[in-house]
């Protein structure tokens, strides 16, 4: 009993001689390693990595104001800039996908992520546009800019009035170049339309003249007409001197002369000679045959036993194997609501 006394006294003296605040942090600790063990699950699900900073803001807040409600209500502007940094955070978490099975949850930032990112569009890591991916990057960056209005009026007062100088001075800029390019380009319009003017009367000219010059050409190279004799065909009956190929050769007009000159003129072209049928008939029979394989047909071939096919090699995928991968498989198409 005297021990137990002791034990209990001591007990007491280290309460009375720790502060406080170190107790709140041990019950803050204890707490805070409760809830992991007991709803990790959960938590993972929930908040994912942005449980840290929302902890730790959660940690501080409740310190103030147990401790110092004074000094809360003094730095409410920080208290408000560190939770909405802790949101930023988390919505910038929830862009990026978690890998499958690293987390309970389907991002880095949880649900909470994804709803500060992306609400109330829906898009998976398979199905999303540039327009959603910038419009998440835009609420973070909205975050961000009133975690530094809020925090730091004064230099976000100063820093808006700059950005507002700078930004007024490039539309100046802007539509100064705009002006500029506005008044050459209508410049280059007209100067180009006389340009063009200019090409189309002088190919007006050049036609007229090629037309006219045309005309000359062919007025002097056209050739005065061969004249023609013609004989009657029928000879005289009184005359039987003349013979029959003596009146054939006096009806020849001279381009009948002419056509028959043609074979015997070096200057003819040689024209395009067909083959004749029998040469055709002569190609067709000078064909190869096919080769020949019935030798490879006759071959003894090996083949394997098909009853070796339905056993599996020592050292194969064992059945836990099978069922892990089903699971994986299960839960990528629960994400696209496949249910299994």
């Amino acid at each position: 009993m005297f021990a137990i006394r002791s034990f209990l006294k001591n007990i007491k003296r280290l309460s009375t001689a720790v502060p406080k605040q170190l107790w709140f942090f041990l019950a803050i600790a204890g707490l805070g390693t409760a809830a992991y063990f007991s709803l990790h699950v959960k938590i993972e699900s929930l908040f994912g990595w942005s449980v840290i900073p929302f902890g730790l803001w959660l940690a501080i807040t409740l310190f103030l104001l147990i401790f110092n409600r004074a000094q809360l209500l003094a730095k409410w502007r920080w208290i408000f800039a560190a939770l909405t940094a802790s949101s930023a955070i988390s919505g910038m978490l929830g862009i990026f996908y978690a890998p499958v099975g690293s987390l309970n949850g389907e991002s880095y930032g949880g649900d909470i992520g994804i709803f500060i990112s992306r609400a109330p569009v829906e898009w998976t890591r398979f199905n999303v546009s540039i327009l959603e991916y910038s419009t998440a990057w835009i609420r973070v960056i909205a975050l961000l800019l009133i975690v530094f209005s809020v925090g730091f009026p004064k230099q976000a007062k100063k820093t808006s009035h700059v950005l507002v100088h700078i930004v007024s001075s490039i539309l100046t800029v802007m539509k100064t170049a705009t002006n500029l390019f506005y008044r050459r380009f209508n410049t280059w319009r007209y100067e180009r339309s006389q340009v063009k003017a200019l090409q189309r009367a002088d190919h007006a000219a050049y036609e007229a003249d090629q037309l006219a010059q045309s005309h000359t050409d062919t007025t002097k190279s056209e050739a005065p007409p061969i004249e023609t004799k013609s004989i009657d065909s029928k000879p005289s009956t009184t005359d039987s001197s003349v013979e029959s190929g003596e009146v054939i050769g006096i009806n020849k007009t001279e381009l009948d002369k002419f056509v028959e000159r043609l074979p015997e003129d070096p200057a003819t072209p040689i024209t395009v000679a067909y083959p004749t049928p029998s040469e055709l008939e002569a190609a067709v029979k000078e064909v190869t045959s096919p080769p020949n394989y019935s030798a490879a047909q006759k071959f003894q071939w090996q083949l394997p036993n098909p009853e070796m096919l339905a056993i599996a090699k020592p050292g194969g995928i064992t059945k836990q194997e099978i069922e892990y991968t089903s699971l994986k498989i299960e839960e990528s198409l629960g994400q696209f609501g496949i249910d299994v």
